[in-house]
């Protein structure tokens, strides 16, 4: 997985471990300002990618993306990534 994940952004922070569980990667990278797309500032996004326990084929992305105060490593963008860390690091799987 984490092979597959860093042929798009081959300056990307990768790391693995688990969410509730379940086998999981971390990757952090800055996207480039695009104002051909009408996109000004760059942002720095974090997904986490877990496998959904007891189901091998399927998997579950949570996604954040910030530009914080208009630089993606202030301090403002530093405190927002903190937070959807910790929210990864309570996250529980619920079935029902």
């Amino acid at each position: 997985m984490i092979q597959l994940l860093s042929r798009d952004s081959p300056n990307a922070d990768l790391s693995s471990g688990e969410v509730d569980g379940a086998v999981a990667v971390r990757r952090e990278f800055v996207a480039k300002a695009d104002p051909r797309r009408g996109v000004e500032v760059a942002s720095r996004r974090v997904e986490y990618i877990a496998s959904v326990p007891g189901n091998s084929s399927r998997w579950f992305v949570a996604a954040f993306s910030t530009v914080g105060g208009g630089n993606p490593r202030d301090e403002l963008t530093e405190v927002l990534v903190e937070w959807f860390d910790a929210v990864m690091a309570t996250f529980r799987w619920r079935f029902e």
